[in-house]
């Protein structure tokens, strides 16, 4: 049955529109909303159908007085939906049919660029919302995954930090897995592995007391040209390798990492040292010691001189030489 109301409202299956045009077919309990000009209910499921040919679309415009300003189509010969934000600069995102969601055109190869955009709705630091997430096939939980995270207030600088789980059925993290960070990439650039505070360029820690950071270089078989460890200053001539000493973040101490020896490699200049300390607590300064030289423009070596001027030259503690080897 159909009713017109005195307000000009048509009911379908009811006498009491509460729309211009209100289909009815059964008590939702819901209410309809002040922007409404139809509404659809029913005491079930509900549904409003597009039908067409297999060889066309169906879509649904927004329109004003400047035309149709957006629109969102369903193909039924790509069996994808496409959304228009503007109907002159055409299609921004497509969900294909094989789930994959492609933003700024219809393909990955289309010209146009596109930008996933997550806001934080506050200016809380730590995780901001907008992860992106891998879980697993039943839903148990989150295998890896990669998280914006805000360092500070002001200015909002911001981390990347990179996450993996060894068990996604455990109760962790409510009830997400036990995933934990692995990786972060700061505002600065500095990377940290197995920490999130990285005081270098790129930081390495152990994951506990047990094991020790581990870096491993393998060249392809038979082709030792393949694998190289490079020192390049290209601002300064001052390259080291240093052994349980670290360089502080003001740049201005050598640190020890531990109590007992340090040790380093060291080129300046024109010369290469071996350098030592001992006896240095931990997180004290390393006051370096030079215990050979290489003077690089003429192969010279010096234990205990910096300057050797033969091949060999040995120094002992007082102001003499033990013995001198002078090509």
């Amino acid at each position: 049955k159909v009713t017109l109301d005195l307000n000009g409202n048509v009911g379908i299956g009811t006498t009491a529109p509460a729309d211009l045009l209100h289909v009815y077919k059964g008590a939702s309990g819901g209410a309809v909303h002040s922007w409404d000009v139809m509404a659809l209910e029913d005491n079930d499921n509900a549904a409003l159908s597009i039908l067409t040919p297999a060889t066309k679309s169906g879509a649904i415009f927004f329109s004003d007085t400047g035309g149709a300003n957006g629109q969102i189509v369903y193909s039924h010969v790509t069996n994808a939906f496409s959304l228009a934000p503007n109907a002159t600069t055409g299609t921004k995102m497509v969900i294909a049919s094989d789930g994959n969601v492609y933003l700024g055109g219809s393909t990955v190869t289309s010209s146009a660029g596109g930008r996933l955009i997550f806001r934080s709705p506050s200016q809380l630091n730590g995780e901001q919302v907008g992860r992106i997430e891998w879980w697993n096939e039943n839903g148990a939980g989150v295998m890896a995954k990669i998280s914006c995270v805000r360092e500070a207030t002001a200015l909002a600088p911001s981390a990347l930090a990179f996450y993996t789980s060894a068990n996604v059925d455990t109760a962790s993290n409510s009830s997400e897995g036990s995933w934990t960070e692995k990786m972060r990439i700061t505002s600065a650039g500095s990377v940290g592995i197995g920490t999130p505070t990285p005081v270098a360029d790129l930081d390495i820690c152990g994951a506990d007391a047990s094991k020790s950071p581990n870096i491993k270089l393998t060249g392809t078989a038979g082709d030792v040209s393949t694998t190289r460890l490079h020192l390049l200053a290209y601002d300064t001539d001052n390259s080291s390798i240093n052994f349980d000493a670290y360089l502080n973040d003001a740049q201005t101490a050598w640190v020890s990492s531990d109590a007992g020896s340090n040790a380093q490699l060291k080129k300046t200049g024109d010369k290469f040292y071996i350098n030592y300390d001992s006896g240095v607590a931990v997180d004290s300064t390393v006051l370096w010691n030079t215990g050979l030289t290489m003077d690089l423009t003429n192969g010279n070596v010096g234990i205990g001189t910096t300057a050797p001027n033969g091949d060999l030259q040995v120094k002992y503690g007082g102001s003499g030489y033990a013995f001198s080897i002078l090509s």
